[in-house]
C-alpha cells in the first residue's frame, strides 16, 4: 500500500490515477477506485462503498450481506485470489480506510490524503511519499507542455501571471491553461487568473 499525502490540489490524485493507468496490465482483473468523500466533503459511508466494490466484483446485490462486518468479509475473501489495484481517494483517518483495505498477496492499493495517515504506516505498513508544490522551473515546465513553447513566448506576461497565482499548484495551473485554449480569441485573459495586471 501507498498513502500519497499533500495539501488540496497539489496533485495526489492525478498522480495516483496516471499510475494506475499506466500498470493496467499488472492488475488484469481490475481496478476500484472511489472518492471517500461527497461532493459536500462528507465522508461517504463505507457500506456504500463495499456494497459499490462488491457489485463491480461480479457479487450480485442478492448475494451482498447487510452486516458490515460480513460485507468486509465477502470483499476481501473475493479480492484475495485476484489482481486488483484499489484506489482510494480523499481518505479523512485510517478507520475510513481500513474495511476498504484489500486483502491477498497480488492486491494493491494506494490511498490519497491530506492528512499524514501514521496509522496506515504504523499499522498496516504503508509506504508513504508527501507531494509537494511544483518549483517555479516546474511549474514553467508544466504550463509549457499544455500550452506550447509558441504560446509561452509570446504570451510571457499571461504565462508569468498563471505560473505566479497557481503557486505551485498543479490542478489552479491546469484549469488557467485550460481556459487558454477554449478561449484563445481573448485578448484579455486577466479572468483566468485572478492576478490584476
Amino acid at each position: 500500500m501507498v498513502v500519497l499525502s499533500g495539501p488540496g490540489e497539489v496533485g495526489k490524485t492525478a498522480l495516483a490515477l496516471r499510475w494506475a493507468h499506466h500498470r493496467l496490465d499488472r492488475f488484469p482483473d481490475g481496478q476500484l477506485h472511489a472518492d471517500l468523500v461527497d461532493d459536500f466533503g462528507r465522508p461517504v459511508p463505507q457500506a456504500v462503498l463495499l456494497d459499490r466494490f462488491l457489485r463491480a466484483l461480479g457479487v450480485t446485490a442478492a448475494s451482498i450481506p447487510d452486516d458490515p462486518g460480513e460485507k468486509v468479509a465477502l470483499y476481501r475473501s473475493t479480492v484475495a485470489h485476484k489482481r486488483v489495484l484499489v484506489v482510494l481517494e480523499g481518505a479523512v483517518d485510517h478507520a475510513q480506510v481500513r474495511p476498504l483495505l484489500p486483502s491477498g498477496a497480488h492486491t494493491r492499493a494506494i490511498v490519497t490524503s491530506r492528512h499524514p495517515m501514521d496509522e496506515l504506516v504504523a499499522r498496516q505498513g504503508a509506504h508513504r511519499a508527501f507531494l509537494e508544490p511544483l518549483t517555479a522551473e516546474e511549474s514553467w515546465q508544466l504550463l509549457t507542455m499544455l500550452l506550447g513553447h509558441d504560446w509561452v513566448a509570446e504570451e510571457g506576461g499571461e504565462a508569468s501571471r498563471i505560473v505566479g497565482s497557481a503557486d505551485g499548484f498543479p490542478l489552479p495551473l491546469r484549469r488557467a491553461a485550460a481556459g487558454v485554449r477554449t478561449a484563445p480569441h481573448r485578448q484579455d485573459r486577466r479572468w483566468l487568473t485572478g492576478v490584476p495586471a
